[in-house]
């Protein structure tokens, strides 16, 4: 009995994660439907691939919520440099979903996306490449707050042994950079998903499927 309850949790999971993948990635546009058509839609496009629609049926790993949890344990034990190196990784994830979306959407190959997220450089992936791709451009402070921190985090990934002059107090600047660095990092993660979510779903349009689905629409 628990595994089948542990077996219908996790293929109503995945039917909600493809319910998902069908609207980022432009499948069903459900900017231009009224929302009972989306729902619709939606729901039409995930029973037929429950039901063995052809494929394929391709999944990815989202590290997302795991980088963001080690990021905020280790800003609360002090870790500073830790804390930034892992909301800096979170920043390349969430910029990259915004870049692969956007080509997926226009219809290149998924190889033509992976090339572009991995030749493209910063700070020129989220300025130009946002405006070539037709994505919503982000406010000019944010932007400097993302650099900051993806120097903050290349300076500890790629350490050059810096001496500080303890009689100036060098090193003490320094850490205050990086805390001011971290400061600005729960208010970026904020910008930064309210700015995908409306992005990857339009019209705030994420969870279209019933809150309870039908017991056997399961794989």
């Amino acid at each position: 009995m628990k595994q089948s309850h542990r077996r219908d949790r996790l293929a109503e999971a995945v039917l909600r994660s493809v319910a998902e993948g069908l609207v980022a990635y432009g499948a069903v546009d459900t900017a231009s439907m009224s929302l009972a058509e989306a729902q619709a839609e939606v729901s039409r496009q995930v029973k037929a691939l429950a039901r063995g629609s052809p494929g394929p049926w391709l999944f990815t790993t989202d590290f997302t919520a795991e980088l963001l949890a080690l990021a905020r344990r280790f800003r609360n034990e002090k870790r500073t440099e830790l804390a930034i190196l892992f909301f800096a990784t979170w920043l390349e994830h969430e910029i990259n979903s915004f870049v692969f979306i956007a080509c997926i959407r226009r219809g290149y190959p998924q190889a033509l996306a992976a090339r572009i997220i991995r030749e493209v450089g910063y700070p020129g992936k989220y300025t130009w490449l946002f405006t070539l791709l037709g994505l919503p451009a982000l406010n000019a402070t944010y932007q400097g707050h993302i650099r900051e921190m993806l120097d903050a985090r290349n300076a500890f990934v790629h350490y050059k042994w810096r001496h500080f002059d303890g009689d100036r107090d060098e090193h003490a600047e320094h850490v205050r950079a990086n805390a001011q660095v971290l400061e600005r990092a729960e208010p970026l993660v904020r910008y930064l998903t309210r700015k995908h979510s409306k992005f990857a779903f339009p019209k705030g349009r994420r969870n279209l499927l019933p809150k309870r689905l039908p017991a056997r629409t399961a794989v």
